[in-house]
């Protein structure tokens, strides 16, 4: 509907638009989510920043020695991540898998109520969250290149730091070098 100049939504219109900004931002086929897991969201955001980028089964181990309720959370939707793909699609070697994305969005929270004095009821807010894991393929070459250019810029800010040092302890040397001959000269001036 609109009113003038201003679109306003229904509640069924804005649910579906925020259904196809979901979906938009997760490939079918290759995401699986984990919902309403009993994790604060901000805890599992810590742990999904650290899988992102890196091979499938690197952070399956990372998840699995990570002692965290929400790493083993993401560990769970991961592996069920893995296990949908491997059986949809027969010819897929595990090597290729790389995690794309993993984020953690807000869920319900589940309200409780801690008794206080006087007869009254603190609430207890305990928050959940909708863990979402996206894969992609990559092919050996595609990762070998990968792996060739950030080796080669670290190598290059290695190289460059080299310099830095080398350079600065050229400097305090010269300085230190000046600073003895102004001593002798000092010493020959006074006669010694």
């Amino acid at each position: 509907m609109e009113m003038g100049g201003v679109e306003r939504l229904n509640h069924q219109e804005i649910k579906n638009r925020q259904r196809e900004a979901r979906e938009a931002r997760i490939p079918s086929g290759f995401a699986a989510r984990g919902r309403f897991l009993r994790c604060p969201p901000d805890k599992a955001r810590l742990r999904a920043k650290t899988i992102v980028g890196k091979p499938a089964e690197e952070a399956l181990s990372i998840l699995r020695h990570t002692r965290s309720s929400a790493a083993r959370l993401i560990y769970k939707v991961l592996y069920a991540a893995v296990a949908n793909l491997k059986n949809s699609l027969e010819d897929l070697d595990v090597k290729e898998l790389f995690v794309k994305n993993c984020f953690a969005d807000k869920g319900k929270y589940l309200k409780r109520h801690q008794p206080v004095s006087h007869g009254k009821a603190e609430p207890i807010l305990k928050r959940t969250c909708h863990i979402t894991v996206v894969l992609e393929i990559r092919k050996p070459d595609e990762m070998e290149k990968k792996r060739r250019r950030e080796r080669d810029a670290e190598r290059a800010r290695t190289r460059e730091r080299l310099k830095a040092r080398e350079s600065l302890k050229a400097r305090e040397s010269l300085k230190v070098r000046e600073s003895l001959k102004v001593k002798e000269r000092e010493k020959e001036e006074r006669g010694d």
